[in-house]
């Protein structure tokens, strides 16, 4: 499938603390394929955490010279579950989503298309 789409947010959801966004950036055109996992303030809707994971390994990457910050463990578990559920237009998995929309021109590095879903729950938490 070759998804395109305005903008770049993929999903977003809450939690008690703050919104969530998961977000491919057109503008990482020489980077590893990756996104960024955005957590924005509720009451000024800044953000106040950021950090960028790979899309073909369980790893995170760091971003422009910053150092990748890792997620809770709850946030991490909320991710997973995110990534796994169907996109409500396309019907496929999230994660399977973002590959093709870095795939359809984001990058120039493309996502192997061997890839395999890799197992996010690995990621080292704080």
């Amino acid at each position: 499938m070759n998804f395109k789409e305005q903008g770049n947010l993929i999903e977003e959801f809450e939690d008690s603390e703050a919104y969530v966004r998961i977000i491919v950036i057109d503008t990482d055109r020489i980077s590893k394929p990756h996104f960024h996992y955005q957590r924005m303030d509720h009451k000024t809707n800044k953000e106040v955490f950021v950090t960028w994971i790979l899309l073909e390994e369980a790893e995170y990457m760091s971003h422009k010279n910053k150092a990748a910050q890792k997620l809770k463990e709850e946030w991490l578990n909320k991710l997973v579950r995110s990534l796994n559920q169907l996109h409500p237009k396309y019907k496929v998995p999230i994660w399977e989503y973002m590959v093709d929309i870095w795939n359809g021109g984001i990058g120039n590095v493309t996502v192997k298309d061997d890839v395999v879903y890799p197992d996010y729950t690995a990621l080292v938490t704080e």
